[in-house]
This record gives structure tokens, sequence and C-alpha cells, in this order.
């Protein structure tokens, strides 16, 4: 994930690294590769304010192997991003990736942090996100694509040298074998320091979810400790909805279940009982395509899904 296999990496791939610069010239900076430490000749045209920084990231250059050392060759695809001594304020800016309407930059600015940007593959909920956060840039692009600054979530937090990388995804995901590889990939590797915690809405709201958070750390910062949520737990459903709304006729038939739809809610053996909200319970947590499992999500993600039953 963060170094490539040099051996069998074949002259003319494209790259992305991180490098510590040792010296330059006019049309070349020396330096190794963090974190396996392989002597780079990063070669071509780069801004003399780039040549002055002590960490450098290569995103899309082009291999070319020599006798002594590995060339890196700088092509008019290529980007080239510095790092210098930052100010301690720069650790509060906020770019949330596979950001949807960004509600999480919403909880993290009352928590004191700058939302400065995101990035949304799907064009539908781009356009949401401009509308729910007017004058905050949004991407629309994919974050495995160089173009987009992005190189996949944990890896992004390498190649742009995040402080802070925090990543929020549902429980099943710590016990899954290939995150957790990635995770470890990350602390062995990259020096970062993991600190994780499972949240339950529940205990807090009147709703259900369980979500897991990770908090990644630079090496020079130390681990983040995470508090867990104070509780209150007896919060339910009808301490926030007294009665309930009464729909127009319109409204009610969009909210209908279709044939196909029920056959989706109950393919576990469950009885649609389950789903009836109750008024001293909590409610369930659903995301944004849970009513639409027949049929195109309206945001875009997901194609027509009865043909493939």
């Amino acid at each position: 994930m963060f170094a490539p296999n040099w051996k069998q990496t074949e002259k003319g791939s494209v790259i992305s690294v991180v490098l510590d610069c040792l010296v330059h010239t006019q049309t070349m900076v020396v330096g190794l590769t963090v974190p396996d430490s392989q002597r780079v000749r990063l070669i071509g045209e780069i801004s003399h304010k780039v040549k002055g920084c002590r960490r450098l990231t290569a995103l899309d250059a082009v291999l070319d192997f020599s006798t002594d050392s590995v060339d890196l060759l700088v092509t008019d695809s290529t980007m080239v991003v510095a790092y210098g001594l930052s100010p301690a304020s720069d650790m509060l800016n906020l770019v949330e990736l596979c950001a949807g309407v960004s509600c999480s930059s919403v909880g993290l600015t009352s928590a004191g942090f700058h939302h400065i940007g995101s990035v949304e593959w799907r064009p539908k909920l781009a356009k949401l996100h401009g509308t729910c956060h007017a004058g905050i840039p949004v991407i629309t692009g994919d974050i495995t694509e160089p173009s987009c600054i992005c190189p996949a979530t944990v890896r992004i937090a390498y190649l742009c040298q995040s402080p802070v990388l925090i990543v929020e995804c549902v429980t099943q995901a710590r016990s899954n074998r290939f995150v957790k590889s990635i995770l470890q990939a990350m602390e062995s590797q990259l020096g970062y320091h993991l600190t994780e915690i499972s949240l339950r809405l529940e205990d807090k709201w009147a709703a259900r979810r369980f979500h897991w958070w990770v908090v990644a750390s630079h090496p020079a910062l130390g681990p983040i400790h995470v508090p867990d949520l104070p509780k209150s737990p007896g919060l339910c459903i009808r301490d926030l909805m007294l009665y309930s709304r009464q729909w127009s006729s319109d409204v009610l038939q969009e909210l209908v279940l279709t044939s196909a739809e029920e056959q989706l809610f109950t393919l576990d053996g469950s009885n649609m009982r389950r789903y009836i909200m109750q008024g001293d319970g909590k409610l369930p947590t659903g995301l944004h395509s849970w009513g639409s499992q027949a049929m195109e999500c309206p945001c875009g993600c997901r194609q027509d899904s009865v043909s493939t039953l």
C-alpha cells in the first residue's frame, strides 16, 4: 500500500510516493522514499519553491530504473505536493472523503474543525452538498484517482501526509480481515497511532445506530483518546414525537411499499411488524436507500434491482 515492489514494478509504470528530500539540482531532486527508504531521483520540471521543502509527494510519476537508484520522471500528468512546518491552526482543517451530503462535517465543525472541502463521486449528492454547505467546495470524483488528490481513504492520509485521519464505518468492518490488514499496515509501516471505539446512538438518542470509529494520528502527535458518548438511554421516540403527522394521500401513496419491496424486506424470514415504529422504543435508523431496495435509488448509487432477484 505505501511502498511499491520495486523489483517487480515494470519500467513505465505510473506510481505515487512520498519522498524525504536530501539534495536538488535545477532538474532533479534526490531523496529516500517513505517508509521503505528507497533511493530515488525525481527528474523533471519542479518548482524551485517545492524543491526547498523537506518532504514531497509525487502523484503519478513515471518509473524509469537506473543502475544505482530508481528514477521517477515528472510528466505533464504528475503532481508534486510539498510539505513544510505547518501552523497549529492547520491541524483543524477538515476535508471529508466519500462525503455524501457531508453530515460528519457538521458535527466536526461544532467541535472546532474548519470544513474546507469535500470529495463525493455521485453528481446528485455532490449537487445536494452544495445546497447544504454553501461556499464549501466539493470535488465530484473518485478518491482512488490521483487527479482528485486521492488514492483511497487510508492511502490518501499517507500521500497527503495528514496529521489525523478519522474513519467511520459499520461495526462489521472492525473484524473484517482486509480492513484490519490495512490499518495494521498504517500502524506498523507509518507509525500512526490508532484509537478505535464503537459508539451506540441509542445510548444518547431515540434512534438506533451502532458505528465503528478509528482515529489515526501521526507519530509526532501520539495517540488521541476518544471518550464514550454520555449516556441517557431512557430517551424514546415519544419524547421527541408526541403524535404522528397526518400526511396527504399523495404522500402516503409514495410511502406505501410495493410487493417487490415487501419481498426484499422479508427475505430473511422476518415479518414486516419488526419495522413498525413503537412510540416507547427506539427508531431503527436506515441508510439513504433503505426504502428503495427494489428500484433505482434516487441518488443514482444503485440501478434497478428487480431483475437481479
